[in-house]
């Protein structure tokens, strides 16, 4: 991967471009990319870069893959049928679960892409159901889901009973939870993305929702604007299984569905305060993979004005958390306070009020106290 650079995300290097420009029929694959398909179809292969083989092994290329490879490449496309079929039927069972109690998800990422945008949904592997929930519907969907053997595989989460305060992470937008013996885990998200985490700030997404039929049971999925929005702020961000899959979501959101409405990415990106962070992924998607962005669009994106706060949030957001000194880490929680703080209609709490819940201190005393183990952690994992 390529460092934060000119366009305001991590960027794959050339062989891994050539990979993707080939998967969404831009171009022909060039012998890096064919030879990356090879290294994917290794069973110790970087996640991200696996999950990407079956779209290719879907393509008439992938017959110019080495003669050796013939079984594996067969044993790959029945067993991502299978996996997809049972994926399908988890999906189901969820749905039907929740719309029993009167429950309608909002589906997000692997499900809804992989059925709405991909020849095949078996072309697009997940491992895990994505989907929203409206705070009314937590406490009855967490009380449904814990019945019927679900668990949190971060129970901690649980303490903040859904209120889900930014600033714990991944944690903070939701829950994962996993049932002993099943093939798939549940992802429940309190917001639609992670940098937008405030009371109304999914009152847009949840009005342009679209219907889904899933099985027998109903849920809504976003619409293909949005479904574009949340791929590129979701994908923009480093991570360790080789991010990258967000451009063929996005490239195929942006060719086949025939319906992203421009006007309302760009209302949505404003409303939102990240205008340049999605006008730096379109213009990638245009001017290194070849895709159909408008310049009209990306030139009033890149012109939309931003607090300061914001763009210095986004410039640190895409970076590698896991790696930050504590002091940056500080910085981004008061950056992750003034999102919630500046958003319009919201009555936030004090930073430090806001800061105790975000990691569950009951008071100002728990609170340093876990400063005081975030500074020492270091010191305590370093070899006598």
């Amino acid at each position: 991967m390529k460092p934060f650079g000119v366009y305001g995300l991590f960027e794959p290097d050339p062989d891994m471009r050539a990979l993707l420009r080939a998967l969404l029929d831009v171009a022909e694959p060039t012998a890096g990319a064919l030879e990356l398909v090879t290294r994917g179809l290794a069973p110790d292969a970087n996640m991200g870069l696996q999950r990407l083989i079956p779209l290719a092994l879907s393509k008439p290329w992938a017959a110019r893959l080495p003669p050796d490879l013939k079984e594996r490449c067969s044993l790959e496309r029945r067993g991502a049928a299978i996996r997809a079929f049972a994926y399908s039927n988890f999906a189901i069972s969820i749905v039907r679960m929740l719309n029993q109690d009167g429950i309608t998800p909002l589906l997000l990422k692997g499900y809804p892409l992989g059925r709405l945008y991909y020849a095949d949904a078996a072309l697009r592997p997940s491992y895990d159901l994505d989907f929203l929930l409206k705070p009314e519907d937590r406490s009855r969907a967490l009380g449904c889901l814990q019945d019927k053997g679900f668990e949190a595989t971060h129970p901690e989460v649980l303490a903040l009973n859904g209120a889900a305060m930014p600033g714990l992470n991944h944690g903070a937008n939701g829950l994962e939870m996993r049932r002993a013996g099943a093939s798939f885990d549940i992802d429940l998200h309190w917001y639609v993305l992670q940098c937008s985490m405030w009371g109304d700030a999914d009152a847009g997404f949840w009005r342009r929702a679209v219907a889904m039929e899933v099985g027998d049971g109903h849920a809504v999925t976003l619409g293909a604007s949005d479904h574009l929005l949340h791929a590129c702020m979701h994908g923009r961000q480093q991570n360790g299984v080789l991010p990258f899959r967000w451009i063929v979501d996005a490239g195929l959101i942006l060719t086949r569905s025939g319906s992203v409405n421009w006007g309302t990415v760009v209302a949505t990106a404003r409303e939102h305060r990240f205008p340049r962070p999605v006008g730096g992924c379109l213009v990638y998607l245009r001017d290194a993979i070849g895709l159909p962005v408008p310049l009209e669009v990306t030139d009033e994106l890149s012109r939309a004005p931003m607090p300061a706060a914001d763009r210095m949030y986004f410039a640190m957001d895409v970076a590698d958390w896991t790696e930050w000194s504590l002091p940056r880490k500080l910085v981004m929680k008061y950056l992750s306070y003034r999102r919630l703080a500046g958003s319009a209609g919201n009555e936030s709490p004090g930073f430090f009020t806001w800061w105790k819940s975000s990691w569950n201190a009951r008071t100002f005393g728990e609170l340093v106290a876990g400063i005081y183990t975030r500074i020492t952690a270091p010191m305590r994992r370093r070899e006598p």
